[in-house]
């Protein structure tokens, strides 16, 4: 753990939110998307678009305020679940806001505020990112 790291997990330590209470509503907005429910968070790289534990934790591109979904149903999915409001994009994207908690863990972790969920290698799991969207959007038009 380097200085500015050390630094910052002790900062954050009171103020944080819990790894615990992220993870209820990181598979709450599963739950609402029909993926299985995560058992823990995943590690990931802070400051890397995409490898962050929320990132690897849902489908669609998430941005420190917000996850961005193609399909309007996912992000209104995902919003209801957290009581949060969804923006489209001027890209055309659809973006579920983030919930407190959830935003707040971004940017903690990309400050080095959880050096227990930092991983070694950028090596994805293989129910995350692409291969989660791609079998949300198969089941959707299956059904």
């Amino acid at each position: 753990m380097n200085l500015l790291s050390a630094i910052a997990h002790f900062v954050f330590r009171c103020t944080r939110p819990g790894s615990a209470g992220v993870l209820r509503s990181l598979n709450a907005a599963r739950n609402a998307l029909g993926i299985p429910e995560l058992d823990c968070l995943p590690a990931g790289h802070p400051r890397r678009m995409g490898a962050c534990p929320v990132s690897r934790s849902l489908p669609g591109v998430v941005g420190v305020d917000g996850v961005a979904f193609a399909i309007p149903d996912q992000a209104l999915a995902v919003a209801g679940v957290w009581k949060t409001s969804v923006e489209l994009s001027p890209t055309g994207v659809y973006v579920a806001k983030l919930p407190r908690n959830v935003e707040q863990f971004v940017q903690d972790f990309d400050l080095g505020a959880y050096p227990e969920f930092e991983a070694d290698s950028i090596a994805l799991e293989p129910d995350s990112g692409a291969s989660i969207v791609a079998r949300v959007n198969a089941n959707r038009r299956a059904a």
